[in-house]
């Protein structure tokens, strides 16, 4: 087929189809008083020039040496030959025109009769060339498709290949390509194929920049996304460019923070680049030094920005930027990135003030409407009906009544014309269908409130319980979970039990109509349905301030409202598992809701606090929590010994359970009552306090629940409530004498807790304004000042400082062994310590002394120096401490710096003018003065100035292990009386040997060192951690693996023991630790690879080198 031929017959058929709709309008100058007849033929002209442009499109694109062109021979039969269906189309339509410009001497009937026959033939003709447009635009879409599951499942099988698998856990990043692939689905076949070929887009494809697509809520701005991603991915399909998706799910919370964008971005990049792979992995590393932390958003930018890099194009799409939760840093990230000089950047969003105002100095804006979306809605109700079961027995007449006046109103919103397409394919015959049509509502909330008001008064308050419940999940719900929560009664306190009745899914679904859909992800054993809201304006209905004030008034709720729903079906659901002794794994196959609800209840109940209208939560609350031990207890076993604060999903069941149903205690029977009263698990509370529940606190503290009682850690109330603002609580502690400085096991007070966990201003001002003391001493931190310091925030230590007394001084202090490694006494010397500038610069302002010698270490630069901290270090010297002081331990401020390690620092002390007989006296030996030596020698020197000053002041082998002193670690053993004793003997506070000191730390020579002399791998700790356990903490992979391929018990989840090696690499946030630790339990053939060498199960408890 000629493109040129076939183009030429489609532009005839054009040209009379619009000659013929201009006759029209001359007749009729105000169309709106048209007859009926004429405003058919000027709705079928319209549509019919509509689908000839995209005839002519497909003809005109067609190439055969292009497969994503589809086979436009299909089309020959239409378009060539004598008696072709658009030359016969072109008769039908001129014989129209000649019909409407006959003269009077034919009357309008006859007229009339005939021009509606032709007007038969022309929709039959059009709908065939539509059809063949969508055949033809099928293919290419199918292509698209082939292409986007190729891509997925090249990005699916990087991630989760052996080798990749852990650095991908790690850096977590959203699964965005089931959004992708469920909007492809949802997409009709060339909607938003005219975009592409825009003069903007044209000039974004070819130039790096920002193009912003704004658009009203459901105008169709992930389906168009979708067009924009499949596209790309056809054109850019060389390996020095890349495409990437990225999009904010308003249903899940995990994908709504700015954070999820750069990693959704970064993952996709190192999956198709080994540069950027290896950018990902460096850092993970950099993360793994700072033990096991996750990257903060700076770190992520930047990676992300070198990842970026390592393409000559990168074409990067956000959708629904306006659903991130953090808004501004977003912004924030988006302007940064505009630098980058490679990068084309597609941003999708409602039209929203902050967001125009940020994008407009950089970005170009297309909004998405006219005529172009309008011909692709008109496209969309075409298929739609033409694939409707429900609409296939109607006559051609109502369907042709429906497609007209849906493109006539719809008015740009896809969304809307979806919601109006559902409700008509329930229409039984011909006079609903025009009743219908005559009531429908103008937009997308009288849409939703047409759907509510209809509903019978039982099924509107399951439909209420569904929608709340999607719109305010934290994550997305399963049906079964949805099922559970339509299931379960909070009215009949203090039963609370399930209503006993079978809630039937379709018939919930359609009650629901266009509020809800069902999306299915995964294969296999992990397949599962997620039921969540069909669209965004679902939920900002649900909160409007039109559903409030309309009919359907009852539907109305707002956040805190809908968290507090949420808080008690999960409450609710707990209480039901009231029975210790049926409670086991198998329990959450059967309770879809609980695992949801035990990790998640705390997090409703705390954003339902400022709620008034209680709704009985309070009261199913402390029925958990007072008069349901073993619902208490059960809660425990799913969640851990502390609750959901730091909730290990799954690995919590052999803390308190054996073979499903034994309590245990370190493998032996535990009576319930311990576990409640013996600090087994965490008491109510502490709960309480923990998330501010102040209303619950009340009651269990009327109920004679201890406000100083002791919990899991020998903490008190208080230390708890400080970790979280629970101001409100923590008043009615101390109204019913809880003790503001009360000591933990290790004597910290929750001011302590609130200067160097929480780091929180506003609680400080609160603890100190109630009477917290300075003076009190903890065996850990010291006093309250020395902890701020040292590992506090700035704002809490001016708090602090702001609010003690006058007569107090900065430096006061004692001279103490913080946390079992170093001997400070002032706060200057802990913030010089630990390299806090600020707190520096701030104890300095409020008058500390910067040459006070106090305690052993000499002065605050002596600290400095003797942690290695080299800005501390230049910061005193700049605000006048003296180099040459002479104090403490170390003596000179030369061998504090010298056992610090940093050869900045030893330099910095050199340069400024030690004489040669000075050093000699030091027992060094330079020839020369220090502005004499040559580099090398300089470097010889600095060198020989650190190994002595690790031999003459490394304090104990537990100093020298913790710092990785091998060869000071072998000499205090050679010199001790009692060398097992030595290797054995543990620190009073951390109880901690000094192989777990070395592994905490991740000196892997010390610890084969401490192996080889025959040191037990497997001590506990304080809280019974092993060394192995004690890497795990710090997020060590390689110290993991070498602890195991010495020997250490590979036992991960031990009987009675809540910090399992599991546990500990979960808190460490190290998830690449994790899925290693999770991968040898699963799996004893599982190898791994230390220093070289193959390491095997030996059967037992243990490793093996492979033979």
């Amino acid at each position: 087929m000629e493109a040129v031929g076939g183009a030429a017959a489609i532009l005839q058929l054009i040209d009379v189809a619009l000659k013929t709709t201009a006759q029209v309008y001359k007749i009729y100058a105000d169309f709106r008083d048209a007859k009926e007849t004429h405003k058919r033929l000027a709705r079928e002209m319209r549509d019919l020039v509509r689908v000839l442009h995209q005839l002519l499109d497909v003809v005109l694109d067609s190439d055969p040496d292009e497969p994503k062109s589809g086979h436009p021979e299909a089309l020959r039969d239409m378009l060539e030959g004598k008696d072709n269906i658009v030359a016969c189309c072109q008769e039908d339509v001129v014989k129209v025109s000649n019909l409407l410009g006959e003269v009077p001497s034919m009357s309008w009937p006859v007229r009339k009769r005939k021009i509606d026959q032709i007007l038969s033939n022309v929709a039959s003709t059009r709908a065939q060339l539509g059809l063949a447009v969508q055949t033809q635009s099928m293919a290419i879409v199918l292509d698209i498709r082939r292409t986007l599951d190729r891509h997925s499942t090249y990005m699916r099988q990087h991630v989760e290949s052996e080798s990749n698998k852990a650095i991908f856990a790690w850096l977590n990043p959203p699964d965005v390509w089931e959004s992708l692939k469920n909007a492809l689905q949802k997409r009709q076949p060339g909607t938003g194929e005219w975009l592409t070929k825009t003069p903007e887009f044209e000039y974004w494809k070819r130039n790096p920049g920002s193009l912003w697509l704004s658009g009203m809520p459901g105008a169709g701005k992930t389906i168009m996304s979708s067009t924009i991603v499949t596209f790309m991915l056809s054109e850019a399909q060389t390996s020095a460019s890349a495409v990437v998706y990225s999009y904010f799910d308003f249903s899940n919370e995990s994908q709504q923070e700015a954070q999820s964008f750069l990693r959704t971005c970064i993952a996709q990049l190192a999956a198709k680049n080994p540069a950027a792979y290896d950018i990902l992995v460096a850092l993970r590393n950099r993360c793994s030094e700072a033990q096991g932390q996750q990257p903060r958003l700076e770190e992520l930018l930047e990676s992300t920005v070198a990842a970026l890099g390592c393409f000559t194009q990168v074409f990067v799409v956000v959708d629904a930027l306006d659903e991130c939760s953090e808004r501004g840093k977003l912004l924030n990230i988006v302007k940064e990135l505009q630098s980058v000089r490679n990068l084309h950047l597609v941003l999708l969003s409602r039209r929203e003030q902050e967001i125009e105002k940020a994008l407009s100095s950089f970005a170009k804006e297309l909004p998405l409407r006219g005529a172009e979306v309008d011909q692709d809605i008109a496209a969309y109700i075409q298929e739609r009906i033409h694939r409707s079961g429900e609409m296939q027995e109607w006559t051609g007449e109502d369907r042709g009544k429906v497609e007209a006046q849906l493109t006539e109103m719809a008015g740009g919103m896809f969304r809307w014309v979806q919601c109006q397409l559902d409700s008509l394919e329930k229409c039984i015959d011909s006079n609903q269908v025009d009743e219908t049509l005559a009531s429908l509502p103008p937009d997308l909330p009288s849409t939703y409130e047409r759907i509510l008001v209809n509903l019978d008064v039982k099924s509107a308050a399951r439909v209420r319980d569904v929608l709340v419940a999607l719109a305010f999940a934290r994550r997305p719900l399963q049906v079964g979970e949805v099922m559970d929560i339509v299931s379960i009664s909070i009215t009949d306190y203090p039963r609370a039990k399930k209503s006993g009745n079978t809630v039937y899914l379709n018939q919930l679904l359609s009650l629901c109509s266009s509020m809800v859909s069902i999306s299915t992800s995964g294969s296999g054993e992990k397949k599962k349905q997620d039921m969540r809201l069909a669209h965004a304006s679902v939920k900002d209905y649900l909160v409007s301030k039109q559903l409030r004030n309309g009919p359907a008034s009852a539907f109305y709720t707002t956040p805190g409202q809908g968290h507090l729903l949420m808080a008690a079906k999960s409450v609710a659901c707990l209480l039901n598992q009231n029975d210790v002794s049926d409670f086991g794994p198998h329990t959450l196959e059967e309770v879809p809701f609980l695992l949801y609800s035990a990790l998640n209840w705390v997090h409703h109940a705390r954003d339902a606090n400022l709620e008034t209208s209680r709704g009985g939560l309070d009261d199913l609350i402390f029925a958990l929590f007072h008069r349901d031990g073993d619902a208490y207890i059960n809660w425990h076993r799913v969640t851990g010994r502390h609750g959901p604060a730091t909730p290990v999903e799954g690995y919590a069941w052999d803390i308190h359970i054996r073979d499903g149903s034994k309590l245990i205690d370190g493998g032996r029977p535990c009576p319930k009552e311990r576990l409640l009263n013996g600090h087994q698990i965490d008491r109510p509370l502490h709960h309480a306090l923990q998330w501010n529940l102040w209303r619950v606190v009340q009651r269990l503290l009327d109920a004679g629940h201890d406000p100083n009682g002791y919990s899991k850690g020998n903490r008190a109330p208080l230390h708890y409530g400080v970790l979280q603002r629970a101001l409100e609580s923590m008043d009615l502690i101390l109204d019913r004498g809880g003790n503001i400085d009360i000591g933990d096991w290790i004597g910290d007070t929750p001011a302590m807790f609130c200067a160097y966990k929480a780091k929180d201003p506003v609680t400080m001002e609160w603890v100190m304004d109630r009477g917290a003391s300075l003076f009190p001493v903890s065996r850990r931190s010291g006093s309250l000042l020395q902890c701020a310091a040292m590992e506090g925030d700035p704002d809490v230590l001016e708090v602090i400082l702001r609010k003690k007394p006058l007569n107090v001084s900065p430096d006061i202090g004692v001279d103490h062994n913080y946390n079992e490694i170093a001997d400070l006494a002032t706060p200057l010397q802990c913030a010089a310590y630990a390299g806090n500038l600020a707190c520096i610069e701030l104890l300095l302002k409020y008058g500390a002394n910067v040459n006070l010698a106090k305690g052993k270490v000499g002065t605050a630069l002596h600290a400095a120096g003797a942690s290695g901290n080299l800005e501390a270090f230049q910061l005193l010297l700049e605000r006048g401490a003296n180099p040459n002081a002479v104090n403490g331990q170390y003596g000179s401020v030369l061998w504090a710096a010298a056992y610090g390690g940093d050869r900045e620092c030893v330099r910095i002390c050199l340069q400024r003018g030690l004489s040669i007989d000075e050093l000699r006296t030091m027992r060094l030996f330079p020839e020369k003065e220090w502005p004499g030596i040559s580099d090398d020698e300089r470097d010889k020197l600095i060198s020989e100035i650190i190994r002595n000053a690790g031999d003459r002041y490394c304090r104990d082998i537990f100093d020298a292990a913790r710092s990785g002193m091998t060869s000071r670690v072998k000499a205090y053993l050679d010199g001790a009386e009692d060398r097992k004793a030595e290797l054995e003997k543990k620190h009073e506070i951390h109880m901690r040997t000094p192989l777990s000191w070395a592994a905490a730390g991740g000196h892997i020579e010390t610890v084969k060192y401490l192996a080889m002399e025959g040191a037990n791998l497997n001590v506990w700790g304080r809280n019974l951690e092993t060394p192995l356990e004690f890497g795990c903490l710090a997020g060590r992979l390689d110290m993991v693996k070498c602890l195991l391929a010495l020997g250490a018990r590979a036992e991960f989840r031990q009987a009675g023991k809540y910090r399992t090696a599991v546990v500990c690499a979960e808190i460490s946030g190290n998830k690449e630790l994790v899925e290693f630790l999770k991968a040898l339990e699963d799996d004893r053939t599982v190898t791994f690879e230390f220093e070289g060498q193959t390491y095997e199960h030996d059967g037992d408890k243990g490793y093996k080198r492979k033979q």
